[in-house]
């Protein structure tokens, strides 16, 4: 029987993959049937036969992602620095490796992951990491991230501008 937390990881990565190499929507459909590993091979094979793809970094940032979400954070920050590294990041990927170095507890790599992040996103919160996961049914890794941002630094709501 698999582990609930596994197949979440897993379908979210499988999920990426779907959509990212541009599969048929009944593709999608099979997408959580996949286990952890397939999931991962489809995500390794992608990124090998288009080393220069524009979605790369989105491909490393779900990765760290579905690694956090299995509460594997030292995977899920080698994920989001290679997100971090891509020529078109997001603000979300720094976001991203700040959570995963607050829970591994290295709060000085975190705060460094955070000033990038606000350097990028001057309002960034964890209201905003919350709103931003509205598709997240699972409470538990919108609360960890969270957490790891509130230790790297991250307020809790945005800055207001001044008057």
């Amino acid at each position: 029987m698999r582990n609930k937390r596994a197949l979440g990881g897993a379908a979210l990565l499988a999920m990426l993959a779907c959509q990212l190499a541009a599969l048929p929507a009944w593709a999608q459909s099979t997408a959580a049937s996949l286990t952890r590993i397939e999931a991962e091979t489809l995500l390794d094979r992608a990124t090998m036969l288009s080393p220069r793809d524009s979605h790369l970094s989105a491909f490393h940032h779900v990765r760290s992602w579905a690694h956090f979400s299995l509460g594997e954070y030292d995977i899920a920050v080698e994920f989001a620095r290679r997100a971090t590294r891509q020529p078109n990041v997001t603000y979300q990927a720094f976001a991203s490796l700040a959570a995963s170095l607050g829970l591994l507890g290295d709060a000085t790599q975190a705060k460094a992951a955070a000033a990038e992040l606000l350097q990028r996103k001057p309002n960034y919160s964890a209201g905003t990491a919350r709103q931003e996961f509205f598709f997240c049914n699972d409470a538990g890794f919108i609360d960890r991230f969270v957490e790891g941002l509130r230790v790297a630094g991250i307020p809790k709501a945005g800055r207001t501008a001044a008057p």
